[in-house]
């Protein structure tokens, strides 16, 4: 380590695409200081408790779950973080009685279905996802950086891809699916990434899709368990994780970052800082707009957020667990998503959907008791605040789940309700948004911001940049950063780091330093 510098490397956030960088960064030797605004750590993977309920207030399980826990496993913390699999990818219910309970893996999940259409519309549907699936199959073979001078033979060799790269869901649908009813079905899992088929990227989607269909996995005791393990990585590599202080200001001094000054007014010097806030707020507020290049404030200030999120936290005393619904459901008042989405800009609960955790980990309740997470796309502003309205909205989006689970608004044993400035307050991200920037075909993949940046030694991390959103992204996203800070450190062991966790590496011993460095004060035990 420079001993020039109080730290290798300073991470301001501590959810899960900082953590994780965290945990891999102290692992593999660099001296690592977190600091997160909040009281808790792990963002919006960050548990709560209210009496005897453990709610989680975002995350309610992890697709492509093989990876994160092969990572969990490199750093020998797996066995912190037990967890089950969920049978099902979701459940959805329309108008008319269409409702489905979609079970995991390509061929169930196709004729389940196409059990529920006409012989005309199932035709349909398994084309659709014939598309999706061609469309996977041709961009897994692409690299991530394509050479302009590679294009034209790259894109010919894949029609699929090519034709679709930049569509939405809806220009797939109108070349594939002209049926309603196949439309509302193909669509149901929009929510989970925030934009209905007709604004929402195609591939986002399909990868969405396939990933989901391996499995989603929750860790049994809460997302909480993931956040401690990453975190006890850190402490027992020697790193140190402040919680509740916020920082003020990313220090930069000849167009390179250098440190971090906490409100509190600490200042904390370092090789490398990566910051897993919102970017607007990194590089408006804690760079400041006048040493960062226009070229990319103008970028930054032209991308659009998603929209963000009203949640119901509640628990109802009737049996789930007897019900045949999946761990989380849709609700979509209309077949056509484009008029779901109209009631949800104006502020009329549709296309929401309710996790219920229990059913997957019933410890996180009383016995008899089930808790019930209601969730539905929100914007910032309405025509009243939403301190004003947060009851009555929260009594919507609950009457809303009545018609899946039959009393269920007349059943509560617990009701609290969080807005989109409980959302902004928690996370500080602009304006609450749920997914960072809006799903669209033109802000996916490395559309979104490059974990670099133009500011020498600043560093992004999270589902404001190219990883995307959804728990595997955000730890996607701590990874990759990781390797990147460890080649700019010159550090070997960042050679030594698969491409991914797909397959399994087993446990490897962290690089241990040869001296001990002293905690400051505040640091979590």
């Amino acid at each position: 380590m420079n001993r020039t510098h109080d730290y290798d490397v300073i991470i301001v956030g501590s959810g899960l695409g900082g953590l994780s960088a965290a945990a891999l960064l102290a692992h593999s030797g660099e001296h690592v200081l977190v600091c997160e605004q909040g009281e808790g750590i792990g963002g919006v993977a960050h548990a709560f408790v209210r009496g005897d309920y453990v709610f989680d207030p975002a995350v309610h399980g992890t697709s492509a779950g093989e990876i994160v826990w092969n990572f969990l496993e490199y750093l020998g913390v797996d066995g912190r973080v037990p967890y089950v699999e969920s049978p099902h990818v979701y459940g959805a219910a329309f108008p008319d009685g269409l409702n489905i309970v979609a079970p995991t893996g390509w061929e169930p999940f196709t004729e389940a279905n196409t059990a529920l259409l006409t012989p005309g519309e199932a035709a349909e549907m398994r084309g659709f996802l014939d598309v999706c699936r061609t469309t996977l199959q041709e961009m897994s073979w692409l690299p991530y950086r394509i050479d302009p001078r590679e294009l034209a033979d790259l894109m010919a060799a894949r029609p699929t891809f090519s034709r679709y790269r930049m569509a939405t869901v809806g220009d797939v649908f109108a070349d594939h699916v002209p049926s309603p009813r196949v439309r509302a079905l193909a669509g149901a899992a929009w929510p989970f990434i925030g934009s209905p088929p007709s604004r929402l990227s195609f591939l986002n989607f399909v990868q969405m899709l396939d990933t989901h269909l391996e499995g989603p996995r929750y860790p049994l005791g809460s997302y909480q368990r993931m956040v401690d393990a990453f975190a006890s990585v850190v402490q027992t590599s020697g790193g140190t994780i402040l919680a509740g202080t916020p920082v003020a200001a990313i220090t930069t001094e000849d167009g390179r970052a250098t440190g971090v000054r906490t409100d509190a007014g600490a200042e904390f010097t370092a090789r490398v800082v990566i910051s897993n806030a919102d970017v607007r707020h990194t590089m408006h507020d804690l760079v400041g707009d006048a040493n960062v290049p226009d070229a990319y404030l103008k970028r930054l200030n032209r991308m659009k957020p998603s929209l963000s999120v009203l949640t119901v936290f509640a628990a109802t005393d009737i049996d789930l667990a007897e019900l045949d619904i999946a761990h989380e459901t849709f609700v979509h008042p209309h077949t056509d998503h484009d008029d779901n989405w109209q009631d949800v800009l104006a502020g009329r609960p549709a296309s929401a959907w309710m996790s219920n955790t229990t059913l997957l980990d019933p410890s996180l309740a009383p016995a008899g008791e089930h808790l019930a997470i209601l969730n539905v796309m929100a914007p910032w502003r309405l025509d009243r605040p939403w301190r004003e309205i947060k009851e009555e909205a929260g009594d919507a989006l609950v009457r809303l789940f009545d018609t899946v689970v039959p009393e269920f608004s007349g059943r509560l044993t617990y009701r609290e309700v969080g807005t989109p400035e409980t959302m902004h307050r928690f996370t500080r991200g602009y304006e609450g948004a749920t997914y960072g920037w809006e799903n669209t075909p033109n802000q996916f993949a490395n559309k979104r911001l490059a974990q670099t940046t133009p500011i020498g030694g600043l560093y992004l991390s999270g589902h404001w940049t190219e990883s995307g959103c959804s728990s595997f992204r955000a730890v996607s996203s701590g990874f990759n950063v990781s390797k990147l800070v460890l080649e700019e450190l010159g550090n070997e062991v960042g050679a030594t780091l698969p491409r991914s966790f797909r397959d399994r590496t087993g446990p490897v011993q962290p690089y241990s330093r040869a001296t001990p460095v002293a905690q400051p004060q505040g640091a979590t035990p």
